[in-house]
């Protein structure tokens, strides 16, 4: 019988999937995970008669060996491919070798997209040759394409370091004689266009007016998930794949804490890939208390449809839900982000108002105390009043300032 740790069961996708912990490779944090059969098969047989809980272990067993026999088959023929054409490969089957082996099995399907378009573009801008025969001057002709593309720096140099994981894995693999740097395009990093605090009301004020007009349980419904994103983005600093990936069970209003944790239903991790407790304010444990007392029995998301599903399939909907609110308030502005620019408000208003730089860091899930000193220590998001006013103000010696 099948470990069911190894099995997960995907509601969105009606697929159930299961961990290769076998084919884990030393370097990577997590195993391949492939698709063994839909659910509907796995509850039924096919001349439509329920399967038993014996047989659904037996099948996932049997589905299980026979893709774990199909996988090291091919990871042989792909090793021993690699060893008889360790020279001379073009770069089109090198990329694809890459993304078959080494991107699809153990990164999320947007990341792999990603990487599939960086490829493409390589191959569109500087065409097909041999790996051995990469030079600088093929980065600088892949830069140069892009930047007639109209793409923008930060762009362009998403690319470059797409390109760059590439030529690692590449080495790595005995594809390239020795290690290639890339001379990535300069990018100017711009601080977060935060909110004032009447903006924040404002925008506040216009959901809060949108739930009292009369409107369809469909429309209340909507209404409903964008106060609570609305309310955990600006009390609890959350990034939008946090929000839109919170189960209601990591809402420990008990403990006081959001908790920020990998979901394997929907194999979602953090991005810093690290678990960590949010408290909850005061503002926030008001309206969590209440919302969550009112939730039907069946809700499983923090922004659920009401039917255990989540409200939004992606981070863009989300986002593009207050776009249109900002927009409605006559706050757009170059550079704001709509729902990350709350939390780069909230992250900025604890700073200024003397919050301890790695506790506010902590707080963000930023990896590196860096992140939030780079982007969100920034003079222009300060009243520099209050600093220049401690000139005038006695020290402990009587003088005016520091001597």
């Amino acid at each position: 019988m099948i470990n069911r740790k190894k099995i997960l069961f995907d509601g969105d996708r009606q697929l159930v999937r299961a961990r290769f912990f076998e084919l884990k490779k030393v370097n990577k944090k997590h195993a391949p995970m492939h698709n063994l059969c839909t659910i509907d098969e796995y509850h039924f047989r096919p001349n439509g008669r329920k399967r038993s809980e014996r047989e659904q272990n037996n099948l996932l067993t049997q589905l299980y060996h026979e893709k774990l026999s199909e996988l090291r088959v091919k990871e042989e023929s792909v090793a021993e491919e690699t060893k008889k054409l360790a020279k001379g490969l073009y770069i089109r089957t090198v990329m694809q070798q890459w993304i078959d082996n080494d991107v699809s099995p153990y990164t999320k399907s947007i990341t792999a997209i990603e990487y599939m378009r960086t490829c493409t573009l390589y191959l569109q801008i500087v065409g097909d040759h041999s790996i051995q025969e990469f030079r600088k001057n093929h980065a600088n002709i892949f830069q140069s394409g892009l930047q007639k593309r109209r793409l923008s720096n930060a762009g362009i140099r998403k690319h470059q370091t797409q390109l760059q994981i590439f030529l690692n894995w590449a080495y790595s693999e005995d594809h390239l004689e020795k290690p290639l740097k890339l001379n990535k395009i300069k990018v100017f990093h711009n601080g977060p266009v935060i909110f004032s605090r009447t903006e924040v009301e404002k925008i506040q004020k216009f959901i809060e007016n949108s739930q009292l007009k009369d409107s369809s349980p469909y429309q209340e419904r909507c209404i409903k998930n964008h106060m609570r994103a609305f309310l955990i983005a600006r009390y609890a600093v959350l990034r939008c794949g946090e929000i839109l990936s919170m189960p209601i069970r990591n809402i420990l209003l008990d403990d006081g804490v959001l908790k920020i944790t990998e979901v394997p239903e929907l194999d979602w991790v953090p991005k810093t890939r690290q678990e960590r407790l949010v408290p909850i304010s005061p503002i926030l444990k008001y309206f969590l208390e209440e919302d969550i007392s009112h939730r039907d029995k069946s809700e499983h998301w923090f922004l659920d449809d009401g039917l255990g599903r989540r409200f939004y399939a992606s981070n863009s909907q989300l986002t593009q839900v207050f776009r249109r609110y900002i927009k409605r308030c006559g706050l757009e502005k170059f550079g704001r982000k709509p729902l990350h620019g709350l939390r780069s408000t909230g992250i900025t208003a604890m700073l200024s108002a003397g919050g301890k730089l790695d506790f506010v860091s902590r707080i963000a899930g930023h990896a590196n105390i860096q992140t939030t000193l780079n982007h969100y220590v920034r003079a222009e998001n300060f009243d520099l009043s209050d600093t220049i006013n401690l000139l005038s103000e006695p020290n402990e010696n009587g003088f005016l300032g520091s001597m």
